[in-house]
């Protein structure tokens, strides 16, 4: 999951750092995609796998140099099994 955590219109302060959950679940850290958490506005990403059949839902949230919490930005996603390499059985003769 890649997302922007940005603080320009909340206070313009520098992000400390980011966090996504899955499902509801709990708060897993995300990187900073130039290697460093030092700026207002941080392109933030994650690998997570979604084991949830169906709709499932990620979000993301940052937190300020100041340890001002943002409230989440949520997206639902699909996740659905992928069927390959398998043909009508065979009738006996």
């Amino acid at each position: 999951v890649t997302a922007t955590v940005d603080d320009s219109t909340r206070g313009n302060n520098t992000i400390r750092s980011a966090d996504y959950s899955l499902n509801g679940g709990g708060n897993t850290a995300m990187d900073a995609q130039d290697g460093a958490f030092n700026q207002v506005s941080e392109e933030v990403q994650a690998t997570f796998t979604a084991s949830q059949l169906g709709l499932n839902e990620v979000c993301v949230r940052g937190t300020d140099s100041l340890n001002n919490v943002g409230d989440p930005t949520c997206q639902s996603f699909l996740v659905t099994y992928k069927f390959d390499g398998f043909f009508s059985p065979r009738s006996s003769r």
